[in-house]
């Protein structure tokens, strides 16, 4: 009788143990990387309690100077298994490499040229000195390689010359916008929605040139990649991102204080992301011009962006292989 009773206690307890488990006991815990700004934009569908994903992931909104970080690491631990990130750091870094894939393109071209004098072109820019971001990354590069390509010559410098386009450099936009508020500096280039966040500052400010339509186009300005191993193990996971992605843009402009909640919520290295939810309209948001592209349907653009800038950058801008494509 005794060991009756003890043979149906242990089912008992097995049975429990088996009906009480957590079916999320046997998630795994991913992390995905952004820079703040438009990047982190992108992200915060995905970051909202509604979100599949809300649960199983863990966000890192960082400073844009801190990225790479997560993709070039010799501590595996703190790589980031999704990453966005500028499309000429990831050719640089992982073109040639074989632990992430670049999977689509997530922002195609947001930078704008604001001030408060009567500029139309490029053209009108010529005697003016311009403050810049990103020395050496996409912003810089882009409107170096415009100017370049519209014969327009530029000095690195801050002291402006009679037909030259003057380029003063600042590390990121929290460090321009002061200066043009302050009327340090006139002239700058700088991303949405930093833009529209210094018109709102200074009301004299406008947007003057649109830089994508000088361009010609969408161009491939940030890209997500996704370590092989979870391309490999996770598609399923991979996919809800990317469709989390998707769903973004109609999601933002209808919640845009959430949205700035979220992103606030998963700030690293910072104390506060520098977006604003008074100044994510849908105009805004548009401009940020975050959409997905696949890798597959993204991949020449992503080359000819990148042979574009070559000319205008001392170390030449690395060109990936097929490899670096995921899909291709």
């Amino acid at each position: 009788m005794k060991k009756l009773l003890c043979a149906l206690l242990a089912v008992f307890m097995l049975f429990g143990i088996t009906a009480c488990k957590n079916p999320d006991d046997d998630k795994q815990s991913y992390t995905i990387v952004a820079p703040d700004g438009a990047p982190a934009l992108a992200l915060a569908y995905l970051m909202n309690d509604s979100s599949s994903l809300e649960d199983e992931v863990g966000f890192k909104i960082v400073p844009a100077n801190t990225i790479a970080t997560y993709v070039n690491n010799t501590d595996e631990t703190k790589l980031g298994d999704v990453v966005i990130l500028p499309v000429n750091a990831a050719a640089k870094l992982l073109g040639k490499k074989d632990t992430y894939q670049m999977v689509g393109v997530v922002t195609h071209g947001n930078l704008y040229v604001v001030s408060n004098k009567p500029i139309t072109s490029l053209e009108d820019l010529k005697g003016e000195r311009v403050g810049v971001i990103g020395q050496g990354n996409v912003p810089d590069l882009t409107f170096r390689a415009l100017l370049a390509k519209n014969n327009i010559e530029y000095l690195q410098n801050q002291n402006a010359e009679a037909n030259k386009v003057a380029i003063k450099y600042y590390g990121e936009a929290s460090e321009l916008l002061p200066a043009l508020k302050q009327g340090v500096e006139t002239i700058g280039l700088l991303p949405e929605p930093a833009a529209t966040k210094l018109v709102g500052m200074a009301n004299t400010y406008s947007i003057k040139i649109d830089i994508q339509q000088v361009y010609g186009g969408d161009y491939p300005q940030a890209v997500m990649v996704v370590k092989k191993s979870v391309l490999e193990n996770d598609i399923e996971f991979v996919n809800a991102v990317i469709n989390g992605i998707k769903a973004n843009d109609t999601w933002v402009k209808t919640n845009p204080t959430t949205a700035v909640e979220k992103i606030n919520a998963n700030v690293v290295g910072m104390e506060t992301s520098s977006l604003q939810a008074n100044a994510i309209t849908s105009e805004v948001v548009d401009r940020c011009n975050v959409y997905f592209e696949s890798a597959v349907d993204a991949k020449t653009a992503v080359i000819n962006y990148l042979q574009g800038l070559i000319s205008v950058q001392e170390n030449s801008t690395a060109i990936p292989n097929d490899a670096f494509f995921y899909g291709v």
